[in-house]
């Protein structure tokens, strides 16, 4: 209501323009309590590309996945990203797992770059995980922002970053 209000001011006012919120835009805004107030009622069907992501989405709200694999390829726990899936629910249910022992980050896949604070913040939110891989740049920026997770996880035994990173000269 608010942005049609703003919508019709602007054309009283004389001001022609178009508002587009597009899905990316709107995922970003979303915090981890939006998450937290929906997650009861969510169709997991419904916020995923697939049913193999869905199925790991549902095995990490039940507590019932130690390992998970974030890849580009699909394979025995392994979430592929595609158009349709928010890392915003993947962070959340990372986050809120007390069952997630090993996180492999291989790819990000057709997500790159959407919300990936979102799925940042939920692993910052994770004490249990032992185990991390990353083997995708994550950027500088997103890098930086698990620093709450390595300080905190007093869990952490293995870290294995394996990706290139560019020098800028």
């Amino acid at each position: 209501r608010v942005a049609s209000f703003l919508l019709l001011h602007s054309f009283e006012r004389g001001i022609g323009c178009t508002v587009e919120i597009d899905r990316q835009q709107a995922m970003e805004r979303r915090d981890f309590d939006y998450y937290e107030a929906r997650a009861r009622y969510v169709k997991l069907e419904d916020i995923t590309s697939d049913e193999n992501n869905a199925e790991i989405l549902r095995r990490l709200r039940d507590h019932s996945l130690d390992m998970l694999t974030i890849a580009g390829y699909y394979g025995h726990g392994h979430f592929v990203v595609c158009e349709g899936d928010d890392f915003g629910w993947l962070g959340y249910f990372i986050g809120k797992s007390k069952c997630l022992g090993y996180l492999r980050i291989y790819s990000l896949g057709e997500g790159e770059g959407q919300n990936i604070e979102a799925l940042i913040d939920g692993i910052n939110r994770n004490r249990l995980i032992g185990s991390i891989h990353i083997r995708t740049d994550l950027g500088d920026v997103n890098f930086r922002n698990l620093t709450p997770f390595f300080r905190n996880n007093h869990r952490l035994a293995q870290l294995d970053l394996s990706f290139e990173v560019g020098l800028e000269c």
